[in-house]
Formats: C-alpha cells, sequence, structure tokens
C-alpha cells in the first residue's frame, strides 16, 4: 500500500489525485500506523521515507494553500511514524531552505512551506523532539530558525513559525546540560545568538532586521543581560551554577555586540539599519551595571580583563572601536569601504521559474515532476549536518562606541560626501543620536558615586562637544565657520542639543575653558533659541 500512495502522488496529473493520497496517508496513520513503521532504513530505499519526502516536494510545488495544507497535515502524520533520523534530515533541509528563500532568492511561497512542514511535524509528531540526534538538532538548529521566524515581515509565515516556536519550546528536553532558567531563550541562548549572528551576516536586509529585532527582544526578556542577586553582591560566595550562567550570557552578548556593530560600521545605507543601532544601544545599555565586579561576567580572575566582556569603560580609549584596533586612528573614506555587492551564492534546491507564483492559482491539474525532488533529497546527508560551534567576539570600547554614534550622525569632513544631502539616512542619523543621548544618560547615573566613570564621561565630553555645539551655534562664538554643519534638519538639530545635554557632568563650569564654560554654551543656545524656527529645536 504504502508504495502505491508513492506512485499515486507521483504520478498524479491534478489535484484531485494527489489531495486523495494526503487524505488516505493522514487516515492510515491514526487507523493502522504499522502500515509505515514496518520498514528499516533511513533512506530512499525505504517507501516510507520516499512518500515523506514526495509529501514534502508537493507542499511546496503545490498552488493553491488548501492543497499545500494537505500535504502538511499528511507530511507531518507520517512524520510520526517514519525513522528519526529521516525526518531530522527533512527538518535541516526545510529550514535551510527557508533561511536561503530571502534577499536574491526572495520567496514568500517557500518559506510559507517550509515554516508549515516543520509546524507540522512538531504538532502532529511531537514523538520526534523527543530525540535531537547527535547533534540536538531541534535545540540548536530548529528553534533558533523558529524564534527567528516570528520577525519574517510577512505575517502568516511568522504566525506559522510562531506556532512552532511554542509548540516546539514545551516539549524541549530541560534536562540538558547547563540548562538555565524556565524560558526557553535562555536553556538555548549560545543557539539563538549564533542564529541571530548569522542573519546579521546575511546580504538579505529582511533576515539582518529579523537578527537584531530578535537581539532586541533578548535585551527586553532580560536574558541577554547580566544576572541578577547573589552574583551582583561584592565579596558573596557566589555558586557554581551561578558563575556558569553569568559566563553564558557575557559571551552571548559579547558575540551578539560584535556582530551588531560589525554590520553599524559598514557604510552602505539599507532599510533598517537604524533597527542595528537601536538593538545596540539597548544591549550596551543592559551592560552599564553599577558593579563592575569581574564576577557579573563570570569572570573569577579579578587581576586580569574578562576575555568575553562585552563593554569596556576604560580611560584613554577614544582611538579604539574595539580594544587595541585603533579603528580612528585612520579613519578610512567611503571609497575604501568594501561594496555590499557580492550576493551569497544561497542554495536554490528549485528553480524559481519552475515554482508557481500565484498561491490561488486555478489550474490545479498540474502534473509535478518529482525527479528533482528525490535529487535533492538524496543529498542530504547521513550526520545530518555538522553544527559548529561559536567563538568569542572582541570586548568594545564604551568611548570607541560613543564616537562611532556620533560620525554616523554627524559625519567628519573626511566621511561627508553625499551622506548628509540623503534623505533616506535621517531616521539612521537620528536614530543614532537618541541613542548616544541613552547611553550618556545612563553613564550619568553611573558616574554620581564613581570617579572613575566620571572621568570617562568628561574624557566623552571632551570629544564630542565641539561637534555637536557646532550643529547650532549660529553665530560662531564657539566653532568656526570651516567646521560648521549647515543646513541640517530641525530633527538633527534638537538631537544634537538634546545629546549635549545628557553629555553634562555635576561641576561642569568650574573650568575657565570656553568649551566647558557654562555662560558661553548658554550664550549659543541663547542665540539658536532667536534663530531657529522649528518647534523640536526650541523644545530642545
Amino acid at each position: 500500500i504504502v508504495s502505491q500512495l508513492d506512485s499515486s502522488l507521483r504520478g498524479g496529473a491534478g489535484f484531485a489525485t494527489r489531495a486523495a493520497t494526503a487524505d488516505s496517508v493522514a487516515s492510515l496513520c491514526n487507523s493502522c500506523p504499522s502500515t509505515f513503521n514496518k520498514f528499516s532504513g533511513t533512506s530512499s530505499t525505504n517507501p516510507s521515507v520516499r512518500l515523506l519526502r514526495a509529501l514534502y516536494y508537493a507542499s511546496e510545488r503545490e498552488r493553491g494553500i488548501a492543497a499545500k495544507d494537505k500535504m502538511s497535515h499528511a507530511l507531518g502524520s507520517l512524520a510520526s511514524q517514519s525513522p528519526g533520523q529521516s525526518v531530522r534530515s527533512l527538518v535541516l533541509k526545510a529550514c535551510s531552505r527557508y533561511s536561503n528563500a530571502t534577499g536574491n532568492n526572495e520567496d514568500p511561497t517557500i518559506r510559507r512551506s517550509a515554516a508549515a512542514a516543520v509546524r507540522s511535524i512538531v504538532v502532529r509528531a511531537p514523538n520526534q523532539l523527543l530525540d535531537g540526534g547527535p547533534n540536538d538538532i531541534w535545540g540548536k538548529k530548529v528553534l533558533p530558525v523558529a524564534f527567528l521566524g516570528q520577525k519574517d515581515e510577512e505575517k502568516k509565515i511568522a504566525s506559522i513559525w510562531k506556532d512552532t516556536w511554542e509548540e516546539a519550546g514545551t516539549s524541549l528536553d530541560t534536562k540538558r546540560e547547563h540548562s538555565f532558567g524556565v524560558l526557553v531563550e535562555e536553556k538555548i541562548l549560545p543557539n539563538l545568538v549564533k542564529a541571530c549572528t548569522q542573519a546579521l551576516d546575511d546580504v538579505s536586509w529582511a533576515r539582518r532586521i529579523a537578527g537584531a529585532s530578535s537581539i532586541l527582544e533578548l535585551c527586553e526578556k532580560n536574558i541577554l543581560t547580566p544576572i541578577a542577586r547573589e552574583i551582583s553582591k561584592p565579596n558573596s560566595a557566589v555558586s557554581l551554577d551561578s558563575m556558569e550562567r553569568a559566563r553564558r550570557r557575557a559571551k552571548a552578548a559579547n558575540i551578539a555586540l560584535t556582530s551588531c556593530i560589525g554590520l553599524i560600521t559598514k557604510p552602505r545605507i539599507w532599510n533598517g539599519k537604524s533597527e542595528v543601532v537601536k538593538t545596540t544601544v539597548k544591549l550596551v545599555g543592559k551592560w552599564i551595571v553599577f558593579d563592575k565586579s569581574s564576577l557579573i561576567f563570570g569572570w573569577s580572575d579579578e587581576s586580569s580583563p574578562c576575555p568575553w566582556q562585552p563593554i569596556s569603560f576604560e580611560l584613554n580609549n577614544n582611538l579604539d572601536l574595539f580594544l587595541e584596533d585603533r579603528f580612528f586612528e585612520a579613519m578610512p573614506s567611503t571609497e575604501d569601504f568594501e561594496e555590499e555587492t557580492k550576493c551569497k551564492a544561497a542554495a536554490s534546491l528549485f528553480d524559481k521559474e519552475d515554482l508557481p507564483q500565484n498561491e490561488n492559482d486555478s489550474d490545479t491539474n498540474t502534473k509535478i515532476d518529482f525527479v528533482e525532488g528525490d535529487k535533492i533529497m538524496n543529498e542530504v546527508t547521513s550526520n545530518e549536518g555538522t553544527i559548529e560551534q561559536e567563538g568569542l567576539g572582541s570586548t568594545v570600547s564604551f568611548q570607541g562606541l560613543c564616537k562611532l554614534l556620533l560620525n554616523l550622525a554627524l559625519p567628519p569632513l573626511g566621511l561627508k560626501d553625499d551622506f548628509t544631502i540623503h534623505n533616506e539616512a535621517l531616521p539612521l542619523r537620528a536614530t543614532a543620536l537618541k541613542g548616544l543621548t541613552d547611553l550618556l544618560k545612563l553613564l550619568q547615573l553611573s558616574a554620581v558615586n564613581n570617579p572613575k566613570e566620571l572621568e570617562l564621561l568628561k574624557e566623552i565630553y571632551e570629544s564630542i562637544a565641539y561637534r555637536l555645539i557646532a550643529v547650532f551655534d549660529m553665530e560662531n562664538l564657539l566653532i568656526e565657520s570651516k567646521d560648521k554643519l549647515n543646513d541640517l534638519p530641525p530633527l538633527i538639530v534638537a538631537c544634537s542639543i538634546k545629546c549635549l545635554g545628557a553629555s553634562v557632568w555635576k561641576g561642569i563650569g568650574n573650568s575657565s575653558r570656553n568649551i566647558e564654560n557654562t555662560l558661553v554654551i548658554t550664550r549659543i543656545l541663547h542665540s539658536s533659541l532667536k534663530k531657529q524656527g522649528a518647534w523640536t529645536v526650541k523644545e530642545a
């Protein structure tokens, strides 16, 4: 019977035959499950495995949504009776199909089919979730893809991945090694961060935005942040579990922050880059903590710096973006940056021109060619793919990050070119200034009772004040006209004034230098107030 079902599915010239086959498979899985699980082997020589792969291929090639749903339903039912290795290989292939159907290979149909297939397996074959194989593909691959998939730009696809995340998350083995907390996100935190950084490194803008949004969600849930309670108490006896948990969080934050800043440093403006800036600011803000003990990073050796510390507040690092990299020593011009014109050779399992272009196409009497599907499915490796371990990132200099955000909003003379006249850059520039303002406000709070951080705030003010004042010094009271930034939008002027306010400290007026003279700065603000017509500037 299984062989005949496979033949009818592959040989059916119209939707009616294939739909009847899918219904028969689902019915037999419920009434006579032994029909499918009596075969041995995990390749196409096993009739059940061959039928399983054919159903997945058909779910992607069918034109109508109803037809796709029938195939996915039958696929999930059959997966519960199929060998675990075959199911895991199919799920990995579906996740790969989903990730590759973006950018130049953008195809919502492929992404929806892959998401529906994984959800159907998770919902109808929960027994498969108990065995992730030697590489634990459910925790290391499937759930991270589902977590990112919830941020898909197509709401229907995002909804499917949300169902997958909720269903698979509850079935995840909670007794895994180094499992902390009650949230699924923290149990698989290293794998989630690895998936997010891979998305940030993708050429697809949508994937980058999904990666940034996912990291932001981890920050808002206080998962990608320092742990609380005992580890934040100096001189307390910290348990080994708390140290390991703190270490995992710090390493994950280190990797995520390195990836985000690496993407920000690329000069190209693209839709969604402001989301990466927001995520970076949020993540750094979570690690501006009052207790600077190395225990907060899960590092017990106070005599040496922690190698995975996400952010450094050391003084005299105004030329470093990452510690000791001298990023700002010879600032490259925009021409020196490599353009992001290379498109990743994303593996295309099927030719796009052969796929249905309209899911609601009424022409359902079309025969599906399964030869190509067999060829592709037979390429699934027996080891279910090797999942590599992620290395560490680099420690970010807080001073360098502030300087990077300022350069993004108010480019120096050597980096201006056409950047400042692009209207598309306005949201990004405003986001950078607002992010810099938020970070400086947090540093202000931390510097109240911390002399070292007070000195850091003074150093940052010294490096950014001239550039900020130049934005609204209308009468050249402090800044020469050749250094001024003219014709800036009112939004940028207002954000610059607010940023300057966030960078001052208690006692700033106790200096004879004009840049720290409150009377001089007040005169400049008063002069700008009279000449600026925009209400946002007056309010600032």
